[in-house]
């Protein structure tokens, strides 16, 4: 009975990733000309109000504020983005694999410590130079851990990160 939950398990994580990867991460058409790259996200912090005080201001911020954070995910796969000094994103690649994060130049770009993200998210990530870097990750499945072990493939992500 235990190893038919075992397989029953597997089988739908496996129908899981494969409906992900069929109807979850289809990368949008862009008509030629059109910028691709990710849209700044902002993100508030923990003490912010939803509605301000009578006596508060709200001040607008612009679009190309190193504050707002850019959104990177599994749509972005062999990408190449471009980021300010000081312009931070969010690595956010899902909860379906176990992430390896790696940067071949952390002084260029390196990730944020003691920064908590949301759930399926590796990381904030912060422009230090201009220059350019490679973020590379390899996404394990979870089941691949279990026993018995799941044939799920591993998976690789990629994206190139120029800093002006």
């Amino acid at each position: 009975m235990k190893q038919l939950k075992i397989i029953l398990a597997i089988i739908a994580l496996a129908l899981a990733v494969i409906l992900i990867g069929v109807f979850g991460f289809r990368k949008p058409a862009v008509a030629p000309g059109v910028n691709s790259t990710p849209t700044p996200v902002p993100t508030p912090t923990p003490m912010e109000s939803a509605t301000p005080s009578p006596t508060e201001s709200v001040t607008p911020t612009p679009e190309s504020s190193p504050t707002q954070t850019k959104e990177v995910t599994l749509e972005d796969n062999n990408t190449t983005i471009t980021l300010k000094v000081g312009e931070r994103f969010l690595l956010k690649l899902g909860e379906i694999y176990d992430w390896d994060i790696s940067i071949d130049d952390q002084s260029i770009v390196s990730r944020v410590v003691n920064i908590l993200v949301v759930r399926g998210a590796q990381g904030v990530y912060i422009a230090h130079t201009p220059g350019k870097a490679v973020l590379t990750a390899t996404g394990d499945p979870k089941c691949l851990k279990s026993t018995p072990r799941c044939a799920i493939a591993s998976i690789l992500f990629k994206v190139n990160i120029v800093v002006e």
